[in-house]
């Protein structure tokens, strides 16, 4: 678990340090974009939705310490949790809420799906 949080630190931090250095390749809104990065990086290290919201909220964290430590001289009264910050962990939290609900309803409807049998020759 740790390590799959510190790479959705990582994964977190360097997506804030791409869209304040190169906001170019920001194509929709950042929140936005953040929020499913997240939901992406955290579906793909763990299978259970348990799992990944708690690596969600522990990488999410600590991506923000490392964000905010490395432009604290370009900008010495970031605040640690702002809005964004939470806006883009609800997003990503929603978002595989969302996925999860897809994928249990789908399971639920092909088992309730009549099975045809064939006759025997």
């Amino acid at each position: 678990m740790a390590l799959s949080a510190s790479g959705l630190a990582f994964a977190y931090a360097a997506f804030r340090l791409l869209a304040l250095f190169d906001p170019v390749w920001i194509w929709l809104d950042g929140q936005w974009m953040l929020g499913w990065w997240m939901a992406l990086i955290s579906s793909l290290f763990h299978r259970r939705i348990s799992a990944r919201l708690l690596c969600l909220a522990l990488g999410g964290c600590q991506g923000e310490v490392v964000y905010a430590m490395s432009i604290l001289r370009m900008a010495p009264g970031y605040v640690l949790g702002s809005f964004s910050f939470l806006d883009a962990l609800a997003i990503s939290a929603s978002s595989l809420l969302v996925w999860e609900s897809i994928r249990f309803f789908s399971l639920q409807l092909e088992e309730k799906r009549p099975v045809r049998r064939t006759r025997q020759p």
